[in-house]
């Protein structure tokens, strides 16, 4: 699905879905983050997510 979006639109032309293929993946790697915290170390949560927890609040905040 994101591969025939990217080759209809792609993301340079269509800011909105550039945008939203951002939050996504920001999102997967804050998740991730979050379940290696629960799981294997907590401090995962800091080396991985803030980096991205502070990406996901600035491209928000850039909308």
């Amino acid at each position: 699905m994101i591969s025939s979006a990217l080759r209809r639109r792609g993301a340079r032309r269509d800011p909105a879905f550039a945008f939203r293929l951002k939050l996504f993946f920001l999102v997967c790697v804050t998740i991730a983050a979050i379940y290696g915290a629960w799981s294997v170390k907590p401090r995962i949560l800091l080396i991985q997510g803030g980096p991205a927890i502070f990406a996901l609040v600035l491209t928000v905040l850039a909308s």
